[in-house]
């Protein structure tokens, strides 16, 4: 028998349109309700789609055009507005957006939907109609790692296209930014996805300046598990160049590598997360540096190969805090020998904590703590060694996994961090660096609008909740040999249906009396349902298990209400046939009489179930799977702004050694500006020296953009 795959779909579509009665424009507010909107004949000025896709693919204007000029579209502009129509827009805009689906890796997608209305002019009676959709979508994997990774984890959806779906597979991200080290550099990233192949995604990257060059061609692949202590593995073939200038060092190097890496389920109430993987990589390591002017035993370029493997652990403490810790090992060798030339160990940890007060407002504290260690048996490439600044280098080949590797100080431009006297050694063997940067929210905006959450909002949320909860206990309760051996006893059970069919049959004939024919047709109505709904679940029970509620339905029915079940009608059919007068002679009362015995003993075992063990555990394997779902809409509403404003505060310190415990520890301190937009933070900010040496420059000016898990 296949193994079933557990899945939910939980849709919030938020599809309340009799309770969405007020919006803001940066106009008009519209404070009325929509009732009063129609009662004061108001005009449909404009109807339209907060589509943000609509400026860069025509296909998308075409199909929103098609849609708002359809036949089948209530409002219209230039009509004066009615309730009704708005109520009835909305449903018909809703049908035409593309069906929400769950996959292994995917297993959760929300959709909120909302119908506003705009620019209210209460001078000249006009108003517009907008309608906006929210889709969010959740990896396993991806919602419990400490990073982020995944770019696509939050996105408005539109309406579905050739383009869109274009853009889906061959996804191009333009960027740009400044780097003291660099300059102003500028480049470009495609993703080409090709599902369902060995390498199911590539990555094509390159970026440059005046004076740096950065290039990027990787194939990878996952694959996600819905069962099982393995739940994500990923692996990634990439060749990567590179040539990136620090103050006193140019450092170049062109690597080919193969990685893979495996992350276990989430155990216990803290989502505790395992990972672990290797890499092998080889190439070259090339710096600018003069072969006279390197320490003894280090070579300033030289061919390079390494056999890295990592493991670490995230889990996520009370609501929306999350730590890490990461530990890897790294065995390198010089040139082109085959032995041991040197190893490199680095352990970085980091916590992000998020404390909310207010409406939509947060205390941030995002905090890491790096420190690497070489030990040199023979020689080491001068590229191996630390280099710090206000650059990250991971020290492994993922996006959704980040190992920081070098000394970051964000008072340093990149690869600037890199000595303790003026005519010192360049590089490090031994380093640490601690980094905190402290934010509070002061301005904001929710994703979810606020005219939209009310009670009846928050009832009909929960009752998805409670759906989806129920669905998955359902789900798991199949997989258990309790309900394997229950579903088993349809074999009996259409045994006996079938001979009741046949023993209908031997009754029929042209000369029976009217009401006689009229109660075998009812009788073989009634039978024919039942005989349909038990090959149904018999043909389930080869591929899959059968749906609870085709058995219910078969057996049980619903003695609340009470509906009697497809086996009992029939039984009562037969009883009221066979009490009639002029029937034939017949074994149907026999048939009846092992019918519901069959009924009864299927019947037993699935009422039953209900208070089994294994009802127990799979409710309990349902609720555990729901505690993220449910902290997700908590947070939806509560926390998630559309864009949000931050001060920031940053703290630095590092500390880079030779061959000695020389030098003294550096800092960087200093304000910023976080700009939130959904899941992308954009941070801007000046960090200073305050104990610099007279070679090292006062400050650096920092520009990050990253993507961030708001559902963590």
């Amino acid at each position: 028998m296949r193994k079933v795959v557990f899945k939910f779909l939980l849709v919030l579509a938020l599809i309340i349109p009799t309770s969405i009665t007020r919006a803001q424009s940066p106009q008009d507010k519209c404070n009325l309700t929509a009732q009063d909107y129609q009662d004061q004949n108001y005009v449909i000025r404009d109807v339209r789609f907060d589509t943000p896709l609509e400026w860069l693919f025509g296909s998308v204007g075409d199909e929103v055009k098609q849609l708002l000029t359809s036949p089948d579209m209530p409002v219209r502009a230039g009509k004066v507005f009615v309730k009704a129509d708005f109520n009835n827009s909305f449903e018909f805009v809703r049908r035409h957006f593309p069906e929400l689906t769950v996959s292994r890796s995917q297993r959760l997608r929300i959709r909120i939907a909302k119908p506003g209305l705009e620019n209210c002019d209460a001078q000249a009676k006009f108003l517009d109609v907008v309608y906006h959709v929210y889709t969010l979508g959740f990896s396993y994997y991806l919602t419990r790692a400490f990073e982020t990774g995944g770019k696509d984890e939050v996105n408005r959806s539109v309406i579905e296209t050739s383009a869109t779906r274009t853009l889906a597979h061959y996804f191009p991200v333009p960027y740009g930014g400044y780097n003291r080290s660099r300059n102003i550099f500028g480049g470009s990233s495609v993703s080409i996805k090709q599902p369902g192949g060995i390498l199911e995604k590539i990555d094509l990257e390159g970026s440059g300046s005046s004076s740096s060059a950065v290039g990027r061609a990787e194939g990878s692949g996952t694959q996600d598990y819905g069962t099982g202590f393995i739940r994500h593995l990923e692996y990634q073939f990439r060749y990567y160049y590179s040539n990136l200038p620090g103050q006193n060092i140019t450092l170049k190097q062109g690597l080919g590598l193969g990685q893979f890496f495996a992350a276990t389920r989430a155990i216990g109430p803290g989502e505790l997360v395992f990972r672990f993987g290797g890499l092998v990589e080889g190439g070259n390591k090339l710096t600018d540096i003069a072969p006279a002017n390197v320490a003894p035993g280090e070579l300033a370029s030289s061919r390079y190969g390494s056999i890295k493997t990592f493991v670490g652990a995230n889990l996520r403490l009370g609501k929306g805090h999350a730590i890490k810790a990461s530990y890897g090992l790294q065995l390198g060798s010089a040139n082109e020998r085959n032995h041991l030339d040197y190893t490199k160990q680095v352990l970085d940890s980091a916590a992000n904590l998020r404390f909310s007060f207010g409406d939509h407002k947060a205390f941030t504290a995002d905090l890491q703590f790096t420190a690497g260690s070489i030990h040199t048996r023979r020689q080491l490439p001068v590229g191996e060694k630390f280099f710090g600044g206000n650059a990250e280098q991971n020290f492994i080949a993922s996006d959704s996994w980040l190992i920081r590797s070098n000394p970051f100080i964000r008072s340093f431009p990149q690869n600037s961090f890199d000595r303790n006297s003026p005519g010192g050694i360049l590089g490090g063997n031994r380093f640490f660096s601690a980094n905190a940067t402290l934010g509070v929210t002061v301005w904001s905006k929710p994703l979810v609008p606020s005219e939209i959450v009310d009670d009846e909002f928050n009832d009909a949320a929960e009752i998805g909740l409670n759906f989806a909860e129920s669905s998955l206990k359902t789900e798991y309760l199949k997989e258990t040999t309790e309900f394997k051996a229950m579903a088993a006893k349809i074999e009996p059970l259409l045994e006996s249906l079938e001979k009741a069919d046949q023993e209908l049959n031997t009754i029929d004939g042209p000369a029976l009396p009217q009401n006689l024919k009229d109660q075998i047709a009812t009788t073989r109505t009634d039978l024919s349902a039942a005989l349909t709904t038990a090959r149904t679940i018999k043909d389930a029970l080869k591929n899959d298990a059968p749906k609870t509620g085709d058995i219910r339905k078969l057996v049980v029915g619903f003695p609340s209400i009470p509906i009697d079940s497809t086996v009992t009608t029939v039984i009562k059919d037969v009883q009221t046939l066979t009490s009639l007068p002029s029937v034939p002679s017949n074994h149907l009362a026999e048939r009846m009489i092992d019918l519901e015995a069959r009924r009864k003993d299927m019947a037993d075992s699935f009422t039953s179930l209900s208070s089994s063990p294994a009802e127990t555990n799979a409710a309990a394997k349902a609720q555990k799977d729901m505690v993220y779902p449910r902290r997700v809409f908590s947070q939806l509403i509560n926390d998630a702004n559309l864009i949000a404003f931050s001060p920031v505060a940053i703290f630095d310190a590092a500390k880079l050694w030779q061959f000695d415990n020389s030098g003294k520890t550096r800092y960087a301190v200093g304000p910023g500006l976080r700009v939130s937009v959904v899941s992308l933070d954009v941070t801007a900010g000046y960090a200073w020296n305050p104990n610099r040496h007279p070679w090292e420059s006062r400050g650096a000016f920092l520009f990050t953009m990253e993507a961030s898990n708001l559902f963590r």
